[in-house]
C-alpha cells in the first residue's frame, strides 16, 4: 500500500513536470513564431522599398524555399519524436525489471527482459537511422533550392546593376534581406504546425 502511494506520487510529479515543460515549450514556440514572421515581413518590406524588381523575383522563389525548409523540419521533428518514444519504452522496461528484480529472477525472466529491452532499443535504432536519412535528404534538398535561388538572384541582380536600375550595394542588400526573410518563413513552418495542433 505504501509502495503504491509512493509510485502514484512519483507519477503525479512526473506528469506535473511534463505539463510544466510543455507549457514552457509552447511559450518558446510562440516566441520563435513571432520572431520568424516579423523577420519575414521586415525583410520583404525593406526589399520592396529598396529594389522592388529583385524582391518580386525572390517572392516567386520564396514558396520553394519555405516548402523545402518546412518539410525538412516537419519530417525531422516527427522522427525525433519517434526516437524519444522508443527510448522511453526502453527506459520503462529497464525500470520495471530493476524495480522488480527479485520477481524477475524468481520466475527466470531475465532472458525475456533482455529480449524486450533489446527489441525496444532496435526500434530506437531503426527510427534513428530514418531520422538521419531524413535529415540528410531534407537538408540537402533545402540547400539545393537555396543555392539555385541564390544563383538566379545573383544573375538577376547583375542584370539590374548592368541596366543601372540600382547600384550594386542596394541590389546586394535587397537580395540578402529577401532571401533571409524567405528562410525565416520556412523556419516558422514547424511552429505554425505546433500552434495549430494546440
Amino acid at each position: 500500500m505504501v509502495q503504491t502511494s509512493i509510485y502514484n506520487l512519483r507519477n503525479l510529479k512526473f506528469k506535473l513536470l511534463i505539463y510544466h515543460f510543455n507549457f514552457l515549450n509552447f511559450d518558446l514556440i510562440v516566441g520563435n513564431f513571432m520572431h520568424y514572421i516579423s523577420r519575414f515581413i521586415a525583410g520583404f518590406t525593406i526589399g520592396f522599398v529598396r529594389v522592388w524588381q529583385i524582391s518580386l523575383v525572390t517572392l516567386a522563389i520564396v514558396p520553394l524555399i519555405a516548402l523545402a525548409g518546412g518539410l525538412y523540419a516537419y519530417v525531422t521533428i516527427g522522427l525525433i519524436g519517434k526516437v524519444r518514444k522508443a527510448y522511453v519504452r526502453a527506459g520503462e522496461i529497464s525500470e520495471e525489471v530493476i524495480g522488480n528484480v527479485r520477481t524477475v529472477q524468481a520466475f527466470a525472466g531475465e532472458e525475456r527482459a533482455v529480449r524486450s529491452y533489446k527489441a525496444a532499443l532496435m526500434n530506437t535504432y531503426r527510427n534513428g537511422r530514418k531520422a538521419g536519412l531524413a535529415k540528410g535528404l531534407g537538408l540537402g534538398s533545402m540547400h539545393c533550392v537555396l543555392f539555385l535561388s541564390w544563383a538566379l538572384l545573383v544573375w538577376f541582380t547583375s542584370i539590374v546593376v548592368h541596366k543601372n536600375i540600382a547600384n550594386g550595394g542596394d541590389a546586394f542588400t535587397t537580395m540578402l534581406n529577401v532571401v533571409i526573410s524567405g528562410l525565416s518563413l520556412g523556419q516558422a513552418a514547424p511552429d505554425i504546425f505546433c500552434i495549430y495542433q494546440s
